[in-house]
């Protein structure tokens, strides 16, 4: 599937926003899941492409992101002041910082990337195994689907859940960053003034 079968099955633009695409499938999902809709037999199958297509968008995303030039590290600024508080503090800041950083990738390298792994191998294998039942429609081959489809429903909740912590831990370390440079200018500033 691409990106534009997605984006029809999903009923928006190809070129929709993280926002738009999270909204149209929790409104998708309204529609066709089903348990909420038990008496629907066409639900399933909705929902399975309703879920495929919206881990098309999430796959692109992932690889917009790989595409964005990075922009370049913070530097920890190595100005010295009178008072060691302030460099302690600072210090402190930073290292709260760094510790950050290595949060959010570890959350990416230890979760949300074998997650995404996860939910592309188990996709292949449910595909393959629907296309050899629709070839030989035999109890084993069914019960296989059923199988994967479970496993399939797991991982992608798993994926998204860590999907979710890794952008939470993002802005925990932004934001940490953010602090470490406005307390800098505040004792710069103090500095300044106290000369």
């Amino acid at each position: 599937m691409n990106l534009t079968e997605a984006a029809k099955i999903l009923n928006i633009e190809p070129t929709a926003t993280k926002e738009q695409v999270h909204t149209a499938y929790k409104k998708m999902t309204k529609l066709y899941h089903p348990d909420l809709h038990p008496n629907d037999e066409n639900a399933k199958d909705m929902m399975q492409s309703v879920n495929a297509a919206n881990m098309v968008f999430q796959k692109h995303f992932l690889e917009q992101n790989k595409n964005v030039q990075k922009p370049a590290e913070p530097v920890k600024d190595e100005t010295k002041f009178a008072n060691p508080a302030f460099n302690k503090h600072l210090d402190e800041l930073w290292q709260q910082y760094l510790d950050n950083k290595q949060a959010w990738r570890n959350q990416l390298d230890n979760e949300t990337i074998p997650a995404f792994k996860s939910v592309t191998t188990i996709e292949a294998k449910l595909a393959a195994a629907k296309l050899q039942y629709s070839k030989n429609p035999a109890p084993d081959i069914e019960a296989n689907i059923k199988t994967l489809t479970e496993r399939l429903l797991f991982a992608r909740t798993k994926h998204t859940m860590a999907l979710n912590l890794a952008e939470t831990l993002k802005k925990v370390m932004d934001n940490s960053l953010a602090f470490y440079r406005q307390n800098l200018e505040l004792i710069k500033g103090s500095a300044k003034q106290a000369a």
